[in-house]
């Protein structure tokens, strides 16, 4: 049960790493885009194109970081279920053994098997 809850964990931070690399892309798109607005703006030039361009790749940047993040917290649901159920058959397990120590004790103490 530790290694399918370490594999959970590793491929979550994995894709959230994936997700964060994205976000700081898109940030610097969008940096990129403030700058060539500012340079376009002060040159007149013809090239209104490129900040257009920028804008938008950052755009989709941040829509593909989102479904990183999303899948992220999908598995981590997907984990916790797991996780939650094998307190649910453990605490069954515990139970099941106390309710067998108790039997047996008090079959000892009214003279039965020892």
């Amino acid at each position: 049960m530790l290694f399918v809850q370490l594999d959970f964990v590793t491929t979550r931070s994995r894709l959230l790493q994936r997700a964060l690399s994205r976000l700081y892309a898109a940030l610097a798109f969008f940096v990129g885009t403030s700058v060539s607005i500012g340079l376009v703006a002060i040159t007149s030039s013809a090239f209104t194109l490129v900040p257009i361009i920028l804008g938008l790749t950052g755009a989709g940047l941040l829509l593909y970081a989102a479904f990183f993040i999303d899948k992220g917290i999908a598995l981590r649901a997907r984990g916790r279920q797991r996780r939650d159920g094998f307190h649910v058959e453990s605490a069954q397990g515990i139970r099941a053994a106390r309710s067998c120590r108790e039997r047996i004790k008090r079959a000892r103490w009214f003279g039965g098997v020892k």
